[in-house]
C-alpha cells in the first residue's frame, strides 16, 4: 500500500524558496559612509544674479587626498528658466 511521509521542520527555519546566489551589485549610498566630507559648489557664472535659484543637484563620489579617503560632494546650482513670450498660434488662414 502507500506510505505517508511526514516532515517536521524545527522552529525558526526559513521556508524554502528563491534565494539569491550573488550579492546585489548597485550604487552605494555614500551619504551613509563615515568619511569626512569635502563640498564643492558650482554656480553658473552666466546665470548667477540674473536668474532665481530653485535648488541644488548633489552628486557624491569617493576621492583620495593626503591623509585618507574623503567623500567629495559636488553641488550644482539649479536655476529657474526665464519665461519667454510664446508666439501666437494661428490656424493657417490668411486674410486678404
Amino acid at each position: 500500500m502507500g506510505t505517508i511521509r511526514i516532515v517536521f521542520t524545527p522552529p525558526g527555519d526559513k521556508p524554502r524558496g528563491r534565494t539569491r546566489k550573488t550579492p546585489p551589485t548597485g550604487r552605494r549610498d555614500l551619504s551613509k559612509c563615515d568619511l569626512p566630507e569635502v563640498r564643492v559648489e558650482l554656480p553658473d557664472p552666466l546665470f548667477e544674479g540674473k536668474l532665481e535659484r530653485i535648488g541644488v543637484e548633489e552628486t557624491s563620489r569617493v576621492a583620495f587626498e593626503r591623509g585618507g579617503y574623503r567623500r567629495l560632494v559636488v553641488a550644482r546650482i539649479v536655476y529657474k528658466k526665464p519665461v519667454q513670450d510664446q508666439p501666437r498660434q494661428t490656424d493657417g488662414k490668411t486674410d486678404g
